[in-house]
C-alpha cells in the first residue's frame, strides 16, 4: 500500500497494516487519489484514514469491501468499543475511537458512489459513533496538566520568520486568547475575524460550532504580543491577496513562497478552501509543545481551553458579570437563574467585563507565583512580569 497509491512515487508513508485481498487493495488507491486530489487532505491524514481503514479490515479478515454488511459493522464497532474499556496497552482512547469509525464511514459513504459496488444504503450509518454517545464523551470533565504560563511559553517558543510559522503562532494565539473550538477556528474565513475590534463572529451557517450555535467571541487581551500575533498575520494575509471568503488560517498548499517570496496561491480553479481536518492543526500545536518542551508535546487544542476560567477565576477576582461574560464568550449557556438577568448583555458590556478581568488577572500575581513561574520556565520574556519575575528569582536564590 506505500507504493503507486496516487502517483507519487518513492514518498515516505507510515506504516499501515498490510491489505492481502487484492480488490481492497485497487479501492484503497483509488480511495487514496480521491482524498488527496479531491478532499485535498495532507499524506499525514490520509495516511490516518488507510490506517483506519486497514484496522476494519484486518478485523474483517480482509473481506472484499464491496460485500460488508450491517452486521460486520456492528462487531467491528463493538470490537473498538470493547477495546476502548480496556486500560493500559491494550486499550483504546475514545478519540482513537470515533476517528477510526468517522474514517470507515467516510469510506463507506465513498464505496457507495461506486457504480460498480452494491451494498446496504444504510451501512455507513453502522460505523458511526452515536450521538449520545458522542455527548456522553463530550460531557466528561477531562482535566489538563497545562496551566496558562506554560500557554504562553509555548506561544514565545514558536517563530514567525516564514508564512507558515507567522500562521502557526497566530492559531496558538487565537486558542490562548478566546479558547474556540478547533472545529470552528479550522472554519474561520477572513470576514468572520475582525482584528481591529477583536471579535470572532461564529456564523453556525458557515462556521462548524458545537451543536450550530451562533457564537460571538472576543480576544481577550492577555498580554505576551498574543493579540498582535493575530495582527500580523491578517496584515500578510491581506498583503498577500486572500480576501475575506478565503480562510483565515490557511492551509500549507496555500503559503507557498514564489520567486519573490510572497504566498502563492496558484492558478486555482476554485477559491482558497478550508482544513478538512483537524488533524494539522493538532500537529502544529503537539510539536510545539515539544519545541517548547512543554508537558513533553502531549497536549491537544482543548487543554488551551481549559487555562483560561482557573487563570481568570483565581487572578481576576471573577464576579457573577465576569462569568456570564466569559461563559457567553467561550459559547457556553448560563444556569437560567443567571441567564434571566444576563441573557441580553450586549457585545460592548461584555467587552468591558473582559477586558477588566483580564486587566486583573495580569496584576495580581504574588511574588511566590512569579519565583515559581520563572524558576519552572513557566513564564515568557515577552510577558510584562518577567523582568520582575527574574528580579525575585534572583534575589531569593543568591540572597
Amino acid at each position: 500500500m506505500s507504493e503507486g497509491l496516487s502517483g507519487n512515487s518513492g514518498r515516505i508513508r507510515s506504516p499501515v497494516l498490510p491489505e492481502t485481498n487484492s480488490s481492497n487493495l485497487r479501492w484503497l488507491q483509488r480511495y487514496t487519489v480521491y482524498l488527496e486530489s479531491h478532499q485535498n487532505l495532507d499524506l499525514r491524514t490520509v495516511d490516518e484514514h488507510l490506517r483506519a481503514l486497514a484496522r476494519m479490515s484486518a478485523f474483517l479478515d480482509h473481506k472484499p469491501f464491496g460485500k460488508i454488511t450491517i452486521d460486520d459493522g456492528c462487531r467491528f464497532k463493538d470490537e473498538l468499543r470493547g477495546r476502548r474499556e480496556i486500560e493500559g496497552r491494550g486499550g483504546l482512547s475514545s478519540s482513537t475511537v470515533s476517528h477510526t469509525l468517522d474514517r470507515c464511514s467516510a469510506f463507506i459513504e465513498w464505496l457507495q458512489r461506486q457504480s460498480d459496488v452494491h451494498i446496504p444504503a444504510d451501512l455507513a450509518g453502522y460505523f458511526s459513533v452515536s450521538r449520545k454517545e458522542r455527548d456522553f464523551e463530550a460531557g466528561e470533565v477531562k482535566e489538563t496538566l497545562l496551566n496558562f504560563n506554560q500557554a504562553l511559553c509555548i506561544f514565545a517558543a514558536m517563530g514567525s520568520s516564514n508564512p507558515v510559522e507567522l500562521r502557526n503562532r497566530a492559531i496558538v494565539a487565537m486558542f490562548i486568547a478566546t479558547g474556540i473550538r478547533i472545529a470552528a477556528l479550522i472554519t474561520l474565513r477572513g470576514k468572520h475575524v475582525n482584528t481591529r475590534t477583536r471579535w470572532i463572529n461564529q456564523d453556525p451557517r458557515e462556521v462548524d460550532t458545537k451543536r450550530d450555535k451562533h457564537i460571538r467571541t472576543y480576544c481577550l487581551n492577555l498580554g505576551s504580543g498574543l493579540v498582535e500575533a493575530l495582527d500580523e498575520w491578517a496584515v500578510w494575509r491581506s498583503r498577500n491577496d486572500f480576501d475575506r471568503d478565503s480562510p483565515f488560517f490557511l492551509p500549507d498548499r496555500y503559503l507557498q513562497a514564489n520567486g519573490l517570496g510572497l504566498g502563492f496561491r496558484g492558478k486555482q480553479a476554485e477559491p482558497p478552501q478550508c482544513w478538512r481536518s483537524e488533524d494539522p492543526v493538532q500537529r502544529i500545536i503537539k510539536e510545539a509543545a515539544g519545541t517548547a518542551r512543554i508537558l513533553d508535546g502531549n497536549i491537544s487544542s482543548h487543554d488551551f481551553r481549559k487555562v483560561l476560567h482557573p487563570f481568570l477565576a483565581k487572578r481576576g477576582a471573577m464576579t457573577i458579570r465576569d462569568e456570564i461574560a466569559l461563559q457567553l464568550n467561550l459559547g457556553h449557556t448560563p444556569q437560567e437563574i443567571i441567564r434571566k438577568h444576563y441573557s441580553s448583555m450586549r457585545d460592548s458590556e461584555r467587552e468591558e467585563a473582559l477586558d477588566e478581568l483580564c486587566r486583573r488577572a495580569l496584576a495580581n500575581r504574588t511574588k511566590l507565583e512569579l519565583y515559581l513561574a520563572y524558576e519552572r520556565r513557566q513564564i515568557a520574556e515577552s510577558d510584562p512580569d518577567f523582568r520582575r519575575a527574574k528580579d525575585i528569582f534572583d534575589r531569593n536564590t543568591h540572597g
